[in-house]
């Protein structure tokens, strides 16, 4: 079965030395790191520019090296979803909103609003990744990857009020409630829970 890459896969691929890419009509060589990058960044319709480009490449490598699979979260509203190891074994935990951490917009807010019933749906937590480069011009970002750049991420849990705590919505909150509860109480080998 042929693989199906994602420009932000593909270049991640290429760029540890683990896929080649040869483009019909060009060169018999396959594509460098380099020239792929300025080929996807450039011509990155869906992205809609260099710096959107460069800054979901910058929280995709993030989350690779945190040692997660991840995925294009399209079908859940977000960026990207998280899987702690094979896909076909197990459910996503999360549903990443990758965001320019230089330009906060209020407008964005209404996106994190509405993911987040996306998630709570889908049975996911939402993260929001915001991404800072220090180079941000257009050149630069052309040219290659931003070097070094900052990633905050925060996790989102649903608030619910009083009134909603009755039926299934408060399974899911108990259960993590308990879970950090446990993680927080150990004495001596034991675990002391409190009612």
């Amino acid at each position: 079965e042929p693989w199906k890459l994602t420009l932000l896969e593909a270049y991640y691929l290429i760029e540890r030395g683990e896929l080649e890419v040869f483009v019909a009509g060009r060169s018999t060589d396959p594509l460098s790191a380099e020239t792929a990058w300025t080929m996807f960044s450039q011509t990155a319709a869906a992205f809609s520019s260099p710096l959107r480009f460069a800054q979901l490449s910058a929280a995709y490598n993030y989350f690779k090296a945190q040692g997660w699979v991840v995925k294009m979260g399209q079908t859940y509203g977000g960026n990207f979803v998280l899987y702690p190891s094979d896909p076909d074994r197990c459910h996503s935990q999360y549903c990443v909103l990758v965001r320019d951490g230089d330009n906060p917009n209020i407008a964005d807010w209404l996106d994190v609003q509405r993911e987040m019933r996306v998630a709570n749906q889908t049975s996911k937590n939402l993260v929001l990744c915001d991404v800072h480069l220090e180079d941000r011009s257009p050149a630069a970002l052309a040219a290659a990857p931003p070097q070094s750049p900052h990633i905050e991420t925060v996790i989102l849990l649903r608030w619910m009020l009083k009134h909603e705590e009755v039926g299934k919505e408060r399974k899911p909150h108990l259960k993590l409630k308990r879970k950090l509860n446990d993680s927080g109480q150990k004495k001596g080998g034991k675990t002391k829970r409190k009612s």
